[in-house]
Formats: structure tokens, sequence, C-alpha cells
């Protein structure tokens, strides 16, 4: 995906120059398999402090919501 400014929103991912859709659809299958391990941490990590636990969600947190 090469710089930050690629990430201020998913169009504009989409529509960077020089970078194919192959590229991106490999960062965005490499972000949910991060999402998917942090969710089944945060799940255990409620199961044992909590003793249940809650639905979480996760999504596209653009660059420029940071800045």
């Amino acid at each position: 995906v090469r710089t930050a400014k690629n990430l201020m929103s998913l169009k504009t991912l989409f529509n960077a120059p020089g970078i194919e859709r192959k590229e991106i659809r490999k960062f965005l299958e490499a972000l949910k398999a991060d999402a998917d391990a942090l969710k089944e941490e945060l799940e255990e990590d409620l199961r044992i402090r909590r003793g249940f636990v809650w639905k979480l969600y996760f999504g596209f947190h653009a660059v420029q919501s940071m800045e």
C-alpha cells in the first residue's frame, strides 16, 4: 500500500495510482487476519477477567481520522 496517504479512505486506497487490486486485496486480507487474531485474544481476556464475552466489532479506520 506503500504510503499512509493511500489509507486516507478506502476510496483513496482503491484509486491510488500504481497499486494493483491484487496488492490492495492482499493488504486488506492481512488486516483482517490481524483483526481476527486480536479479536480472539480480546475474547479470551474477557472470558478470563469478566466471565463473559460481549460482541466485538472491527472496521476500517482511515489515517485521516488519526491526524
